[in-house]
């Protein structure tokens, strides 16, 4: 479990056995000119992580496409961490799938965080007031904020926006490009949308890096394929994932109650009944 958190360490692993992931190279401050390299390399625009840990998006930067950009993305990152990540950014969809022994438990479609403009207010006081009406919730809907950091001005400023912006009354503003400050109107249940092709592809991710409960974010552009078929690739492996994230959706009805077979499984049960019982 501690391994996974080295997430070069997941890349390398994941691609020796053919899974894709998205090209990588790790990096420190001082090795910020490699990483210019890389992302002249490229022909799509990068993110910037850190390396180690489980930061819930804390450090990230996506939409890097100019040295300037690279640099200040380094620095914001190494406050999380000295070791660094540069990896081709992915087109397409992210999804949260949860497995258990390999078996896929449910799958989150996970869309960015956005506000709504009033035609008055800036989106700083827009995800302002989105803040303060989480305050007010209970359970896993309350365990997010929009955090206005490196990722949320980069998405803003491509957008020809800032934080400054007054969008028109009902125009909805992507504010981050990272899911991980959404909010349960921008997640989707869609464990039926999920193939065996990709099912299988991800569940051989958890057997081989050896663990039992992951939760695997993806990002592809047609998850009724492979990732391979898709173009789509892992981007992070996490060994002890937030449940929350499959409770916390639009339509509740349709997920699945995760933690009754994460449950069952620790309590040795199969079925409802213990086996000491039987």
């Amino acid at each position: 479990m501690k391994l996974v958190r080295v997430k070069p360490f997941v890349h390398k692993q994941l691609s020796a056995h053919g899974i894709p992931v998205a090209p990588f190279l790790e990096f420190t401050l001082d090795e910020v000119d490699a990483a210019i390299e890389f992302l002249d390399s490229q022909s799509a625009p990068c993110v910037v992580k850190p390396a180690m840990g489980d930061a819930a998006g804390n450090g990230v930067t996506t939409n890097v496409q100019s040295r300037r950009e690279l640099v200040r993305a380094a620095i914001n990152a190494s406050l999380f961490g000295r070791e660094l990540m540069i990896e081709r950014q992915v087109q397409g969809i992210e999804y949260r799938l949860l497995y258990l022994d390999g078996k896929l438990l449910d799958a989150t479609r996970r869309r960015p965080p956005c506000v709504v403009g009033n035609g008055r207010s800036t989106i700083a006081q827009l995800i302002d007031a989105e803040n303060k009406r989480r305050n007010r919730l209970v359970g896993g809907a309350s365990l997010t904020r929009i955090q206005m950091d490196s990722d949320c001005r980069v998405t803003l400023r491509n957008a020809g926006m800032s934080l400054n912006s007054v969008p028109r009354a009902g125009t909805e503003v992507t504010v981050k490009t990272t899911v991980n400050d959404n909010s349960a109107k921008d997640n989707v249940s869609v464990r039926n949308l999920i193939s065996d092709a990709l099912t299988q592809e991800v569940a051989r991710a958890t057997a081989v890096l050896g663990i039992r409960l992951a939760g695997i974010d993806v990002i592809t552009k047609d998850p009724s394929v492979s990732l391979k078929d898709s173009g789509g690739a892992i981007i992070e492996v996490n060994s002890s994932p937030g449940l929350h994230h499959h409770y916390n959706v639009g339509n509740l009805q349709e997920t699945t109650p995760v933690a009754v077979p994460i449950l069952r499984c620790l309590l040795g049960m199969e079925n409802g009944i213990t086996k000491e019982r039987r």
